[in-house]
């Protein structure tokens, strides 16, 4: 995602290793001010990796393109991206399922092919975000949709 100077403020850099192999987190630093109580994860899953675990430079360069379609989302907050261990895992916070749907389908178009894997559930407290941002800790943090025994929803999407 790019950003400017004075965004890059707003985010820590974190890194963990989990069996020689580690992973990135790039998590926000604060809490966002709306009232943001759903939880959308886009996952993008990799063979193509490196001995650590992370993306070829070939494939890094296609997730950041990827990424750039974030931008003009409006309708959420982008709060963590993991990269490491075979995926990697934007997280927003939205308040409006349907709106962020609605404004990130349309972006896609002409940027890198992936199959992504979306999901989202209610986490109006943050937990998820707040479990990452206290214990940058590699992929196997409960989920708290999993926790509260509700099943998020998930769909593959090819061409993306």
């Amino acid at each position: 995602m790019t950003a400017n100077p004075h965004e890059l403020r707003r985010w820590l850099i974190m890194m963990a290793e989990w069996s020689g192999r580690k992973a990135l987190y790039r998590v926000r630093a604060d809490r966002a001010v709306a009232d943001l109580a759903i939880r959308v994860s886009i996952i993008w899953r990799y063979a193509e990796q490196n001995e650590n675990g992370f993306p070829v430079p070939a494939l890094r360069r296609a997730m950041e393109t990827f990424e750039t379609a974030f931008d003009a989302v409006t309708a959420a907050e982008l709060v963590l991206v993991t990269t490491g261990m075979g995926l990697r895992e934007w997280v927003f916070y939205t308040a409006d399922l349907d709106g962020f749907i609605d404004q990130f389908k349309p972006l896609l178009r002409g940027k890198a092919r992936a199959a992504v894997t979306i999901t989202h559930c209610a986490d109006p407290t943050w937990q998820y975000w707040r479990q990452v941002r206290q214990h940058a800790k590699p992929h196997g943090l409960p989920s708290s949709c999993m926790a509260r025994g509700s099943v998020p929803r998930s769909a593959s999407r090819s061409g993306w």
